[in-house]
């Protein structure tokens, strides 16, 4: 005994990393005891005990995941403008030839008709609403009845909070970090985007651009 180990001598010309067990476990054992590694680091270890595949790790994966998944949200609109999903993009890097480098987005969440508005500054969403709010009930003879954005400051401050609340409009915000509660604008922002840099593409438009 050295150390309290029983030491054992191996062939000198054995050069791949041995391990010996008392008794043989599963590989899924292994992997709970090494610190839920690959599977293809656990080959690397030349285990006379790894006789099957580490399966499915429930554990691993709510360890390594920053969230729960969302699941589908049902649509409660059954009618034209009844809920809106609305989100600022921007400021970009580059300004456009009108000088804007933000633009607004509104959803209908029942046709999922998209409106685009380019902007300066973030504090045109104020205008931008109160104008679009009037021109929906003269063009459509209907009312907004909810709006779903974020909780930044274009969205939460007292003019278009005061704009909502003299249209009878309830104001819904999503929670801090959890831009998926806002996902129909969320979603339509990369369509927009991507569906720009494929025509780009297409034209063969220099990057600058």
């Amino acid at each position: 005994m050295v150390d309290g180990l029983y030491p054992i001598q191996l062939r000198q010309h054995t050069k791949s990393p041995v391990g010996l067990l008392s008794t043989k476990v599963s590989s899924s054992l292994w992997h709970v005891r090494l610190g839920h590694p690959q599977s293809r680091i656990l080959q690397l270890l030349r285990l006379s005990s790894l006789n099957n595949i580490v399966g499915f790790c429930e554990s691993g994966v709510l360890g390594k995941s920053t969230k729960l998944p969302f699941f589908s949200r049902k649509t409660y609109a059954t009618t034209f403008l009844h809920t809106l999903h609305t989100n600022v993009w921007g400021p970009a890097s580059i300004t456009s030839y009108d000088g804007f480098r933000i633009y607004l987005i509104i959803v209908d969440e029942y046709s999922r008709y998209i409106w685009h508005f380019p902007m300066a500054r973030k504090s045109d969403v104020i205008a931008i609403f109160s104008a679009f709010l009037h021109q929906m009930a003269n063009q459509f003879n209907t009312t907004v009845q909810i709006t779903q954005s974020d909780g930044r400051g274009e969205f939460v401050n007292q003019s278009l909070q005061d704009c909502f609340a003299s249209n009878g409009i309830i104001h819904r915000l999503s929670c801090p970090g959890t831009p998926e509660q806002n996902g129909l604008a969320e979603r339509r922002h990369r369509h927009i985007v991507d569906t720009g840099l494929t025509l780009m593409a297409h034209a063969s438009i220099p990057p600058r651009f």
